[in-house]
């Protein structure tokens, strides 16, 4: 069950959701105070919560300006780890959706860490957004267990909620990979070394190509505990190749994903890409 939240003792239990699913230190916490008010004036808190009434996931955001444009900025969205797989997150953002288009805006943006195949999965394949800006170490070192060992780079997911292009990922109308995908050239590929560890393989970066692909690896929490020098690789090789292309003007508008977890996944950035 999805319903907005209102009440202090529900701000005080997205609290604790934050600490139990980042690990975040005290000041990394969105404090009670700054939802009260989000949700007071303008913003969006909306808790997901289980047959037994307990709160299982939330989405946190408040309007913001892009440029000139009145926009919604979501902060945070957070599934208890028991309840993870289930579509709770792409619920809480389509109902995240309903309400920032009944306040009369048009466009949700949000960060996201460029190496979290899980994130860009739900951001780009299922909810339909784009990105195009590449944020460099974003909020500094941070105090999530999640975040340890690398800087905070992050993408800003632009989700344009009344285009035709979201409407088509939101309703599950549209194709797992496109032709123009299949034929894109690999910026950033991905080898296996001796250990079986991903590698960062980089190619010299084509930026007459219509499409590129830039791989990551499977599971970067994984490589992190294993070998942070390969982890902190992948992070450079993405990053150099991902602020190249978006300053050349491209824009990732896909992500090609493996059914087996195993499997390389990619960033499909399209070249002069327009609604």
């Amino acid at each position: 069950m999805l319903r907005e939240i209102s009440e202090l003792e529900g701000f005080r239990l997205c609290e604790d959701l934050q600490q139990e699913v980042w690990g975040f230190e005290d000041r990394s916490v969105v404090p009670l105070p700054m939802m009260v008010l989000a949700q007071r004036f303008g913003g969006v808190v909306v808790g997901a919560y289980s047959k037994a009434g307990e709160l299982i996931g939330f989405v946190y955001g408040f309007p913001a300006l892009k440029g000139e444009k009145l926009i919604h900025y979501s902060h945070m969205l957070a599934v208890n780890k028991n309840y993870r797989g289930l579509g709770i997150g792409r619920l809480l953002k389509l109902e995240q959706r309903r309400m920032v288009l009944e306040k009369g805006m048009d466009l949700i943006v949000w960060a996201f860490d460029p190496l979290e195949r899980t994130n860009a999965r739900l951001n780009i394949s299922s909810l339909g957004t784009i990105v195009r800006e590449y944020e460099v170490d974003f909020y500094g070192p941070g105090t999530s267990i999640l975040h340890s060992g690398l800087p905070t780079d992050r993408l800003l997911a632009e989700w344009h909620l009344t285009t035709p292009r979201v409407e088509e990922h939101i309703n599950k109308k549209k194709g797992s990979r496109h032709l123009a995908e299949k034929t894109a050239v690999k910026a950033v590929d991905l080898a296996r070394n001796r250990q079986g560890l991903p590698q960062p393989v980089a190619s010299r970066l084509d930026l007459t190509a219509a499409g590129l692909l830039v791989a990551i690896p499977d599971d970067i929490q994984s490589l992190k505990a294993r070998d942070l020098a390969l982890a902190r690789q992948w992070l450079f090789a993405v990053r150099e190749a991902l602020t190249r292309c978006f300053k050349a003007g491209y824009t990732i508008t896909g992500f090609l994903d493996p059914q087996n977890e195993k499997g390389t996944s990619y960033y499909y950035l399209e070249r002069g890409y327009s609604f």
